[in-house]
């Protein structure tokens, strides 16, 4: 079955999209920032990749 969206449904989906990916870049980022100041320290990381759901590397 092939699906077929129009431009207005394909333009919302792409701004969920994008606020999305600048949400969990910020986050790094901020994350990136404390790691520079603190150290490191790995239960931000895997909070953050758990809220994400992203694979925790530790």
């Amino acid at each position: 079955m092939l699906l077929v969206s129009c431009d207005k449904h394909m333009e919302y989906l792409w701004t969920q999209w994008v606020s999305v990916f600048v949400a969990v870049v910020c986050e790094f980022e901020r994350i990136k920032v404390e790691f520079l100041r603190k150290g490191t320290n790995a239960k931000i990381y895997e909070g953050a990749a758990r809220k994400y759901q992203f694979p925790s590397f530790h």
